[in-house]
């Protein structure tokens, strides 16, 4: 099935989307609607992710409107960080680490692709048996899965991150 191209108005319209739902989505979650945490993954995925058949559309935009995607560290100095990093740099950095079933260490990609899974109804490219196991086990911290938790610190960082983007394709609609 071939899909439909979308012109880029309407790619910008469905990125601004997906980000206020994400930032929605987040807050419902932090309300205590545990459930928003595949919604958020679910958005990511379709912002970040790689697929057989189309360009994540955070990096594609951000081609078209010469926005650099960087993410500038703003904790405590550690050892063998640094201060500013690109988005897609800090997709492929270690985001969660669990013992449990078995040891098992994902990426940020690999996070929102376990997290939003849909049990068939869309494969990931790359999701491997072992992540499909991690999907519904886990630390909890708080009340909330360690993974959940990750998961939402790294979408912080992309609406963050999308922030010069954002604003650029304001500015671009505001302009014609």
């Amino acid at each position: 099935m071939n899909r439909v191209k979308r012109n880029q108005r309407e790619l910008e319209q469905a990125f601004l989307e997906r980000i206020e739902n994400i930032s929605d989505y987040i807050q419902d979650f932090k309300l205590g609607k545990k459930s928003r945490i595949k919604d958020i993954a679910v958005n990511l995925r379709v912002l970040l992710i790689n697929s057989r058949s189309n360009t994540p559309l955070l990096q594609h935009l951000a081609l078209i409107h010469g926005v650099d995607l960087i993410h500038k560290y703003s904790g405590p100095p550690m050892i063998g960080k640094r201060d500013i990093y690109s988005l897609d740099e800090l997709s492929n950095e270690s985001a969660y680490i669990s013992n449990v079933p078995s040891p098992v260490s994902l990426t940020y990609e690999e996070l929102v692709k376990v997290i939003a899974d849909q049990e068939g109804a869309h494969e990931d490219h790359g999701f491997s048996e072992p992540l499909h196991r991690l999907k519904n086990s886990g630390v909890y911290i708080l009340n909330s899965k360690a993974s959940d938790l990750s998961l939402l610190y790294f979408a912080e960082i992309v609406l963050n991150s999308s922030q010069p983007l954002i604003q650029r394709i304001r500015e671009s609609h505001i302009n014609k």
